[in-house]
């Protein structure tokens, strides 16, 4: 059947596509009544406006330019559903999908999508999201669903907690990192499986997640505890001591920013204990005078030392049992478990940490620091490059 003007489907109408049908005028409005396209039928129409009604496919349905859902509607597609772009205009809308949908851009607003088990629904180039909800499969037997976006975008509402809401099992693959933040999401790297233009579903399969390397080195930096106005630089003494190899692990001295004689000593347990670099305080390490500020301006003028702990206790951790600390002349200790009410005074940080500058504080340098400081279940990455402050 072929219609050359628009194919209106009115309140209390039906229209059951069990064959062919081609819509080639000016599209398909659904408005009160019910459009079902049939098991291994062909349904295609130049644009589809959903307002209210039902819209059932079981076959195959394409539109062209658009498929826009306007108002509340039943709108389940078990099949596959393509279109140029796909557009939720309306509040509270919902689409169901067991089968494949696939447009080349989305608008995906103020609607719920909901995904079965193994569906897909897959946006080529970008998709314009906000206050939106993505339910996903609660069984969990069965291959979770796959919400799958080249690149995602922040609509009207910019606030990343109103951008979307996602519940159930439902896998997200995502090129522009859009999700990385959004609670709840189950990112994956997944490729949609090549199928024919009328396969219900391809499918579609996953990477295996790359094992994440492991941490060369950790950067201890310590605060002395005994001055009475810190300022929380954090480059009292730096060091940065690798993970172990071959049962050893070597300690490298980068800074030194404290007035007052500090010595490095350490505690691995077992009888295991005692001073590096030879016993020497800090700044004689550096073969500077005690009270010089020793490469804390932000580009080292002194070369680094480095010692090496060999013949380490059995089952050694630096992050377990690799207790490293500072003390004083007068024998007051700073561990990196070392605090002042709520105040740490020392840190363990991964890999080579950008310490702050003499005289700026952490919280400065780092304005995450301190929501990590009140729960360290918060900001887990304070510490990187792209959270410092230039």
């Amino acid at each position: 059947m072929d219609n050359e003007g628009v194919l209106y489907v009115g309140p209390k109408s039906q229209l059951i596509n069990e064959g062919q049908l081609a819509v080639n005028g000016k599209g398909t409005s659904i408005s009160g009544g019910d459009f079902y396209t049939g098991n291994n039928a062909y349904s295609s129409t130049i644009s589809t406006t959903m307002n209210t009604g039902k819209w059932v496919n079981d076959g195959f349905y394409l539109s062209q330019e658009y498929f826009k859902i306007q108002a509340q509607s039943g709108l389940q597609n078990n099949c596959k559903l393509l279109t140029d772009e796909l557009i939720y205009d309306a509040g509270n809308a919902g689409l169901n999908n067991a089968g494949h949908i696939q447009c080349s851009s989305a608008t995906l607003a103020k609607g719920t999508l909901n995904l079965a088990s193994a569906s897909i629904f897959e946006v080529q180039e970008t998709a314009e999201i906000w206050n939106f909800t993505i339910n996903g499969s609660l069984a969990t037997e069965t291959k979770a669903p796959l919400l799958w976006i080249n690149e995602g975008l922040a609509g009207k509402d910019k606030d990343e907690n109103k951008l979307v809401s996602i519940s159930a099992n439902v896998h997200i693959s995502c090129n522009n990192g859009f999700f990385d933040k959004i609670k709840n999401a189950q990112l994956v790297k997944a490729t949609i499986n090549e199928g024919g233009m009328t396969d219900c579903n391809p499918g579609y399969e996953t990477e295996e997640p790359e094992e994440e390397p492991a941490i060369a080195e950790y950067t201890y930096a310590f605060e002395d505890i005994t001055v009475k106005a810190g300022d929380y630089d954090f480059n009292d003494v730096v060091l940065r001591i690798s993970n172990p190899i071959n049962n050893e692990i070597t300690v490298t001295l980068v800074a030194a920013g404290a007035m007052n004689d500090l010595w490095v000593c350490y505690d691995f347990g077992s009888g295991h204990k005692g001073e590096l670099f030879d016993g020497k305080e800090v700044h004689a390490v550096f073969g500077e005078p005690a009270g010089t500020l020793i490469n804390t301006g932000g580009t080292p003028t002194v070369a680094e030392q480095k010692c090496i702990l060999k013949d380490l206790p059995e089952g050694f951790s630096l992050t377990e049992n690799g207790d490293i600390y500072i003390v004083d002349k007068h024998g007051v200790e700073v561990h990196v478990d070392a605090h002042i009410g709520d105040v740490p005074y020392a840190l363990r940080v991964p890999g080579s940490w950008e310490y702050p500058e003499e005289r700026v504080s952490i919280t400065t340098k780092y304005p995450e620091f301190g929501i990590w400081g009140q729960n360290a279940n918060n900001s887990l990455d304070w510490y990187l490059p792209s959270k410092a402050r230039k």
